[in-house]
């Protein structure tokens, strides 16, 4: 009986009952510039596990940095030990204690497979409210099959990819497709977008962009941003130039002259 323990406290303490990351939805009711923060988040090693246990998921746009300290502001989810509930924070990302935004229900175990059932709740001055339209889960597979997937790397039946295979809880598309979840056909994705006047101009203090294209790096690959397409308008003014894009929950249009930030989305 002690070597099965081992094991199990062995991988307990790995993480490899956990998914290495998950996707996340905010909805904008309450708070507007919360959908800015959803997206994917990866699992790290968590800084202080007495108060958060072991294991934190930081949002995806860190990039290599995702261990990074002193980069924040993006958004991390953990578990608060003495409050028993999971919490999502952008200020001070390394103790989910400490201010957090977004708080769940009583969760009394660390079980993350818990946080798709509990109730959320978003804080707002000194109240707290029912957060709508919030999702959250892992990218793809089920959850019987992660520790197989996670130890041995290998495709898992019943996943949520459009195309392509889920591996350790991520989607590997075909050449064709991109995205989290390889949901877009890159053949199939719209190049340019029109604005059509019969329903009337789009309102604003100055003349828009009537023409988008499809925004492409310098490899020619489709830029995604918040896992969507992004357009970018056909003409320019005072050096700069319109753009489509979407910020989490809803599509919107800015200048490139303004930054692309949570404030101005």
């Amino acid at each position: 009986m002690l070597i099965p323990w081992i094991v199990l406290v062995t991988h307990q303490q790995s993480g490899i009952y956990l998914p290495t990351n998950m996707v996340v939805q905010f909805g904008d009711k309450t708070v507007p510039y919360l959908p800015s923060f959803s997206g994917r988040y990866g699992r790290i090693k968590a800084q202080t596990i007495f108060r958060s246990n072991r294991f934190l998921w930081r949002n995806e746009a860190y990039g290599d940095r995702l261990s990074n300290t002193s980069v924040r502001g993006l958004g991390t989810f953990g578990y608060c030990v003495p409050l028993s509930r999971w919490t999502f924070s952008w200020h001070d990302e390394n103790d989910p204690c400490k201010d957090p935004l977004v708080i769940s229900s009583t969760a009394p175990k660390y079980d993350f497979w818990q946080a798709e059932t509990l109730s959320w709740f978003v804080r707002s001055r000194r109240t707290l409210s029912l957060l709508d339209s919030f999702s959250i889960s892992p990218t793809c597979g089920l959850r019987r099959d992660l520790s197989k997937a996670v130890d041995l790397d290998i495709s898992i039946d019943g996943n949520l990819c459009r195309e392509g295979e889920c591996s350790a809880n991520a989607c590997i598309c075909p050449d064709s497709n991109l995205g989290r979840r390889c949901q877009w056909k890159k053949d199939e994705i719209c190049s340019t977008l029109e604005v059509d006047e019969n329903y009337g101009k789009l309102p604003a203090r100055r003349e828009l962009a009537s023409v988008y294209e499809l925004l492409k790096s310098e490899i020619d690959e489709t830029v995604l941003i918040y896992d969507h397409p992004v357009y970018v308008g056909n003409t320019t003014f005072h050096e700069g130039f319109d753009v489509i894009l979407y910020t989490g929950l809803r599509w919107t249009m800015v200048s490139s002259t303004d930054g692309f930030t949570a404030k101005n989305l």
